[in-house]
């Protein structure tokens, strides 16, 4: 299974296959080559939650909760950034990508965007 991921801020596509998410160990996931894309975090959810059902463990599905909202922040971010039509350079978008607080201060920077 593959699927392609488009970063609209600078037009470039990346094409990638999807990670195997099933029968990981709890290692396994935490070490999982990070991507700072929202799939990412959706593979990361897919893998805890695997894992919970497999060993019926209240935890891992605790921490599978836990990715999807990760995921919907970053996409909701790259929503953001191109409805707007900001020019944000690439060093402040890595930032963002990476920490949800700094997208949150860049955000508010932004003319026109007001966060809660």
């Amino acid at each position: 299974m593959g699927y392609i991921t488009i970063d609209s801020v600078w037009g470039q596509t990346i094409t990638t296959s999807a990670p195997n998410y099933r029968n990981k160990s709890p290692d396994e996931i935490v070490t999982m080559p990070r991507d700072f894309d929202s799939s990412w975090h959706v593979f990361q959810s897919l893998s805890w939650l695997d894992y919970a059902k497999r060993k019926r463990n209240i935890t891992a599905l605790q921490y599978a909760a836990l990715e999807p909202r990760n995921a919907i922040e970053l996409l909701w971010f790259q929503i953001i950034i191109v409805a707007v039509g900001t020019k944000l350079d690439r060093e402040n978008y890595l930032k963002c990508r990476k920490s949800a607080t700094t997208m949150y201060k860049i955000l508010r920077k932004i003319r026109g965007v007001n966060i809660q």
